[in-house]
């Protein structure tokens, strides 16, 4: 959420009007990926422009199974690969045969995504990350 509805500095890099067709693009693809998300799932993909009243469930959805689909190729390379470091983090902790297993690799993603927001090139912004200090970071 912080790339819509963030500082400005922080929404999409310093391209603020091309952020508009980017959430445009990214909205209709979820509205079009509505009919071939199973039944299985309990709600269907929402436009971005209703990101404030989304469930917990639709988030997950997003995280989980759109999200990186949708993504590529419409957000910049930094935000995708950082996207992706979570993604990657939150399936294998959420899936009960990949955590048991490889939780100790999951924690690498972890600390690369948090890693991005305390270096000088940050991706999100300071604001946004508990820990100021990197050697805090394991």
């Amino acid at each position: 959420m912080l790339w819509l509805c963030g500082l400005l500095r922080v929404r999409w890099g310093v391209l603020p009007r091309w952020a508009a067709r980017v959430i445009s693009d990214v909205s209709s693809f979820l509205l079009a990926m509505r009919d071939h998300i199973p039944t299985d799932f309990c709600r269907q993909p929402r436009s971005l422009t209703e990101i404030d009243r989304w469930k917990a469930t639709e988030f997950r959805l997003f995280l989980l199974h759109c999200g990186p689909v949708v993504l590529k190729g419409i957000l910049p390379d930094t935000f995708y690969k950082h996207f992706l470091l979570l993604f990657v983090a939150s399936t294998i902790l959420t899936d009960k045969n990949l955590s048991s297993k490889y939780t100790d690799y999951a924690s690498m993603p972890v600390a690369c995504f948090r890693m991005a927001n305390v270096r000088p090139k940050r991706v999100h912004g300071k604001e946004f990350i508990g820990i100021k200090d990197p050697d805090h970071i394991r």
